[in-house]
C-alpha cells in the first residue's frame, strides 16, 4: 500500500486459526489506548476486524490452504486503516465486497454475519485482489477505515 496520507503502524501475521484473532485484538486495543481513543471506538474496530478475519479463516480452511493472514494498521488524516490480507483462494463474498454490495450478503453463516456487522462498524469496508509480482500470487486485501 503506497498511500502517503497514511503511515504504517504495525503488522500481525498469523496462521488461519480463529483463536489467533486475540493477538490482533490485543494489538489494536493497545494502540487505540496509547492514542487516547475511547473504549467504544476500540471495540468497534476490533469487532469489525474480527468479522473480516473470521471470513478469511473460513475461506482458507475450507480450501485447506495454509496461507497466513496479515493484518496491518495504518494511521493518517484523522483515520485508522486496517488491511487484512492473504494470498489464498477467494471467498464467496469477495465480489460483493469489491462492488460495495455488502448489504446484499445473505446472513446464512457466522462469517457472513460478521462481514455485515463489520461493514456497519466502520466508515468503509472494501475488497480488492491483485497479482503480486514479488510473491508470484494473487493477494486478497480487505481494507477497513474508521475515523479517530
Amino acid at each position: 500500500m503506497k498511500d502517503k496520507a497514511f503511515r504504517f503502524v504495525s503488522r500481525w501475521t498469523v496462521p488461519p486459526r480463529s483463536r489467533l484473532i486475540a493477538l490482533v485484538n490485543a494489538g489494536l486495543e493497545a494502540y487505540t489506548r496509547m492514542e487516547g481513543q475511547s473504549v467504544e471506538r476500540s471495540l468497534r474496530l476490533q469487532v469489525a476486524v474480527e468479522g473480516v478475519y473470521a471470513y478469511c479463516v473460513r475461506t482458507l480452511r475450507a480450501h485447506e490452504s495454509a496461507e497466513k493472514i496479515s493484518v496491518e494498521l495504518y494511521r493518517g488524516s484523522g483515520r485508522l486503516r486496517v488491511c487484512v490480507t492473504h494470498c489464498g483462494p477467494g471467498g464467496e463474498f469477495d465480489a460483493m465486497l469489491a462492488d460495495g454490495r455488502i448489504e446484499e450478503i445473505r446472513r446464512t453463516s457466522f462469517e457472513a454475519l460478521g462481514l455485515v456487522i463489520a461493514g456497519e462498524m466502520v466508515e468503509s469496508l472494501t475488497f480488492d485482489a491483485h497479482f503480486d509480482l514479488g510473491l508470484g500470487e494473487n493477494r486478497k486485501r480487505f481494507q477497513l477505515e474508521i475515523a479517530v
